[in-house]
């Protein structure tokens, strides 16, 4: 890890992980002190592992949708309504339950509700305009970032997730999203003990050649739910998991991502 120092800030290169590794162990040393031994850094990491921590929940997102109300589908088909609820909840502060909203989507029965049937109820009970796109648009993490950058939650479609594969297709909603590489460095403010994502054009400061990109959904699903990361390369993998690029995402309208018209 590389560690400047600018204005009285540190400023870390890459790695923002290896802060929380380095608080994990500190807690550690406070809780335990008999316990805690010299480490290497890669005995560090070993620790942290045999206390079964996720590495990608010390993830620091970049832009997240604060507070977001996540719930469990109510019915094995009810993960479209479970989203869409959500979505809405954030969005304007209203509750609905799940059946309620599996009505707006015209689920009478079995099966799926469609995307553009989801569009349609958020674009009604929302502020926000919502369109569809599919799932092998080339601007996919563009429409994701750009609805998160707004507030707005997305709303994805797949069948083979990183846990497992729903047959009929499985609704998920993206909440987050984490991006380090050119133009962008994370700020450690030591006196204040906190951490920030800056953009800066000083390419002293920042890796110019790589950069990260993860995306967290919330999965409703009954057996699975929970937050997830995921790569940019697997959630375009789950979008367009179905046959013939079927799946869809439905984020924030943006005529320049080339939405589905006529639906």
């Amino acid at each position: 890890m590389l560690i400047s120092k600018q204005k009285g800030k540190y400023l870390m290169k890459k790695k923002p992980i290896q802060i929380c590794l380095l608080t994990v162990l500190l807690l550690l040393c406070l809780t335990n002190p008999c316990q805690v031994v010299a480490m290497s850094n890669g005995n560090a990491l070993q620790a942290v592992n045999d206390l079964q921590f996720d590495p990608d929940e010390l993830i620091i997102p970049t832009v997240e949708l604060p507070n977001f109300p996540c719930e469990v589908q109510q019915q094995y088909n009810y993960c479209g309504p479970a989203c869409t609820k959500m979505a809405i909840k954030y969005l304007t502060g209203t509750s609905y339950t799940q059946g309620t909203v599996a009505g707006w989507l015209g689920m009478t029965g079995g099966g799926l509700p469609s995307s553009f049937g989801i569009r349609n109820v958020l674009n009604n009970k929302t502020s926000k305009t919502y369109a569809v796109y599919y799932g092998s648009n080339s601007n996919y993490a563009s429409i994701i970032t750009y609805s998160l950058n707004q507030n707005a939650p997305v709303i994805i479609s797949g069948k083979q997730f990183p846990d497992y594969s729903v047959g009929t297709g499985h609704f998920v909603i993206v909440t987050a999203y984490y991006y380090e590489g050119p133009g962008v460095r994370i700020m450690c403010d030591a006196e204040n003990n906190t951490v920030s994502i800056q953009t800066t054009s000083d390419d002293d400061v920042v890796d110019t050649t790589t950069y990260t990109l993860k995306f967290r959904y919330y999965d409703p699903h009954y057996q699975y739910y929970g937050n997830k990361w995921v790569t940019g390369s697997q959630l375009y993998g789950i979008v367009n998991s179905y046959p013939n690029g079927g799946g869809k995402i439905v984020g924030l309208y943006y005529s320049a991502y080339s939405p589905i018209t006529g639906m």
